[in-house]
């Protein structure tokens, strides 16, 4: 881990730092790089010196009250943070007491309490998926046209040109069939970034010339076979067709069109390009910067306001879209893999909001009607 708290994995003293990066290890690691920036930042707060011995570092840490806690919460708060995320922070904080709680190897633990217990949160207003958004079904099809005539036009300018010109077209061409069919992905299947990102040759399975499943990782590490659209699937063909990719067991599913270029390193992992008589890609998985950013240019261009639409907002769509049509929450939990069935009602009832079926009845008891001849 590139943070300061990774050198006590190598240090032969043991200090409660060890503990603290033993907890974060047993996290995924975008989940282990959001733990480690808020513990950093409270340390940073208390004034909890990494450097110090490793025994004044346990004694100021059990020395941590709970109106540091609070202090600090008002902190976050004043540097305008969200109710969501100082709730998150303290969260955050309170797994990894929870955790110094655990008895070590004399039987004891390294701490007895968690300060963050003794600070009241219910002024935080918090709602689990409460920033959640989707795009509407109009606003998809707007995107998906835009992508379409897109590939209309560059197919045209292909057919009438010539040497590198018709090279540079044709890697164009390849990144519209990738990202429509990336797009696809995300609302019919309704994935993760990452659970799509991550895909490669030896995650499809073909069982028959209309059944294709896709091998993927979960979001709480399990492996799920899924099966997969056909529009999907027909989308991906098209894609590796033009781009004259052979889809091997290592190789990514969807890859970045050009090379390591400078202005494209923060956008695109690293990788080695292929010849180019081999074909247009680096393989190497795009990164999930590169797919937020496909989709907000697509967004931008069919005119949909760019700030509320990204990747997760296919998923979204996806989901609201698979309830609809199933009218069944338990398919519908199984569907988009929650472990708790309540996830999946909060996860709607956000998307959706609460319904209102009595607003009738009660207009009418009251003589309510609404003036139509204006």
């Amino acid at each position: 881990m590139n943070s300061p708290l990774s050198k006590f994995l190598s240090s032969d003293n043991h200090s409660v730092f060890g503990d603290i990066v033993t907890w974060l290890q047993g996290k995924s690691n975008n989940t282990r790089l959001n733990y480690q920036a808020a513990v950093r930042q409270f340390f940073e707060f208390v004034e909890l010196d990494l450097d110090a011995d490793p025994e004044n570092q346990l004694i100021r840490l059990k020395k941590i009250t709970p109106l540091q806690i609070a202090a600090w919460k008002e902190y976050l708060r004043a540097k305008g943070l969200s109710d969501s995320t100082i709730h998150n922070r303290l969260s955050i904080i309170s797994s990894m007491f929870n955790f110094l709680q655990r008895p070590q190897a004399d039987g004891k633990p390294l701490i007895e309490y968690n300060p963050v217990q003794g600070v009241e949160r219910k002024d935080l207003e918090v709602s689990a998926y409460g920033r959640s958004r989707k795009i509407t079904k109009n606003q998809f099809k707007k995107i998906l046209k835009t992508i379409n005539k897109e590939i209309k036009t560059t197919v045209a300018k292909y057919k009438d040109a010539e040497g590198k010109r018709a090279f540079t077209i044709r890697k164009k061409l390849v990144r519209l069939l990738r990202d429509r069919s990336m797009i696809l992905f995300y609302v019919l299947c309704a994935r993760r970034r990452t659970e799509v990102v991550s895909l490669r040759g030896g995650d499809i399975t073909h069982h028959s010339p209309t059944r294709i499943t896709y091998r993927t990782r979960l979001k709480r590490g399990e492996v799920q076979n899924k099966e997969m659209p056909p529009p999907v699937w027909e989308a991906i063909v098209l894609y590796l067709r033009v781009a004259e990719r052979e889809l091997e067991k290592p190789t990514p599913l969807f890859v970045a069109t050009v090379d390591n270029g400078k202005y494209l390193r923060k956008h695109y992992q690293q990788g080695q390009a292929l010849p180019e008589s081999a074909g247009l890609v680096v393989e190497k998985p795009l990164s999930g910067r590169a797919v937020l950013d496909a989709v907000k240019k697509y967004a931008k261009k069919a005119n949909i306001p760019g700030p509320s639409i990204d990747v997760h907002a296919l998923r979204h769509l996806g989901a609201e879209l698979y309830y609809e049509i199933s009218g069944d929450i338990l398919e519908t939990n199984r569907f988009l893999d929650h472990v708790r069935l309540d996830t999946t009602q909060v996860y709607l009832k956000q998307l959706r909001g609460d319904e209102h079926r009595h607003w009738q009845g009660m207009a009418n008891e009251l003589g309510i009607e609404m003036d139509v001849d204006l």
